[in-house]
């Protein structure tokens, strides 16, 4: 039975696919601000981050047949006494989990390991299934992390994990600000890569510097794992020799800036994402699903061919959806034009229509789903407002 979990403002919500809908099978943390869930595919266990604000970052886990449990939360050492900390800004670095930003299981031949992505910068690392976690202080104490910086965040902070399924010792990092980082070791040691990725956001003989480079989101593709992509501030960027060599992809509708929040299909032939706009419109031209992310918040944009149903998906939650009458293999190559079709309009261009959403966009679950571009799925109505989903299982729907 496909099953996908949100994490929302109010809590954990878990969706199952039952006798031809989906409905709200499960809620957790209700009033809480969940803002991250992952399931481990070897064991089957949940874990979900939460942000309570004054009283800090917690995690919870949960086994299968078993109930929610706190554990360890990532927890910095005590700062060294006259130790000055500051990132590239000189600004000071507080020695404190101010928020968990990714999770990931280690490989399958790793049980137990969990590597954990924070912010101000830590990369953690638990051995027991996050019951107790470890800085991983080889890449704390690299003398590159003092050139970082935040981007969207005021600290710097680690996100994209990318455990490599060709030999799990070798881990990928995405920074914000600060690149691409590799440990070929399992973490004992690490390089900074990036030739090709540029920030335009820095003076002209900087923006090659792969240690300031803003990196939104990274992911590999399983089924050719030498090929990765990155959602880049200023533009999507795709290697084809593991992340060592990086080439811009230009002229992409109807943006190219976007945060990254996506999974990359297993389907080397594509990278499965496309950009949140800064304008009104987000339309992917050949997507067979897809969403984006309310202009309010513009946060996500996921997408991933039906061909492809083992790749994780996705927040599915949109103001302005654009459909097509044709199958989506046919689709026309350009979207409509930028700015068009805000959510409160309908408007038809040429084969395109842009319908609203009925329900608030923070508060529901939608997808569009099938040959038939003009087909959508509603999961779930009355949600609160989405931080991120994730599917859960991949079982066929019944």
């Amino acid at each position: 039975m496909p099953v996908i979990e949100v994490a929302t403002r109010k809590g954990l919500f878990t969706l199952a696919h039952s006798a031809g809908r989906w409905a709200i099978r499960d809620a957790a943390f209700l009033g809480d601000n969940v803002t991250l869930s992952m399931t481990d595919p070897r064991d089957g266990a949940r874990y979900a981050a939460l942000d309570h604000g004054h009283f800090g970052v917690k995690l919870h886990r949960k086994r299968q047949g078993g109930a929610w449990e706190e554990v360890a939360a990532p927890s910095y050492p005590e700062k060294p006494a006259g130790l000055t900390d500051t990132d590239g800004w000189g600004k000071p670095i507080p020695w404190a989990t101010q928020r968990i930003w990714g999770l990931e299981p280690g490989g399958a031949d790793q049980p137990g390991l969990i590597w954990c992505a924070t912010i101000p910068g830590g990369l953690f690392r638990s051995l027991d299934h996050g019951a107790s976690w470890q800085l991983v202080r080889s890449f704390w104490d690299h003398p590159g992390r003092q050139r970082w910086f935040g981007g969207g965040a005021d600290l710097p902070g680690l996100h994209a994990i990318c455990v490599d399924p060709r030999d799990s010792r070798v881990v990928r990092i995405g920074v914000s600000c600060g690149g691409v980082w590799v440990t070929r070791d399992g973490g004992e040691t690490w390089e900074n890569r990036g030739q090709g990725l540029r920030a335009e956001f820095m003076p002209p003989e900087q923006q090659g510097d792969p240690g300031i480079q803003d990196v939104h989101y990274m992911a590999q593709c399983r089924a050719a794992p030498e090929r990765m992509w990155i959602q880049h501030h200023n533009g999507i960027f795709r290697s084809d020799d593991s992340g060592e060599n990086w080439t811009e992809i230009h002229d992409v509708n109807p943006s190219t800036f976007g945060f990254g929040v996506v999974r990359i299909p297993m389907i080397p032939a594509g990278p499965g994402s496309y950009p949140a706009s800064r304008t009104k419109s987000a339309t992917p031209p050949a997507a067979r699903w897809w969403s984006r992310a309310p202009e309010t918040a513009a946060r996500v944009l996921k997408h991933s061919p039906t061909a492809c149903p083992r790749s994780t998906p996705t927040t599915w939650c949109c103001a302005t959806r654009w459909r097509s009458t044709r199958a989506a293999s046919a689709w026309p190559s350009a979207p409509p034009p930028a700015g068009s079709g805000p959510a409160t309009i309908r408007a038809i261009t040429g084969r395109w229509s842009a319908t609203p959403c009925r329900q608030s966009t923070r508060c529901g679950l939608r997808k569009g789903d099938g040959d038939a571009g003009a087909r959508d799925v509603r999961f779930a109505r009355h949600l609160p407002r989405t931080r991120m989903a994730a599917l859960a299982s991949h079982g066929p729907a019944t």
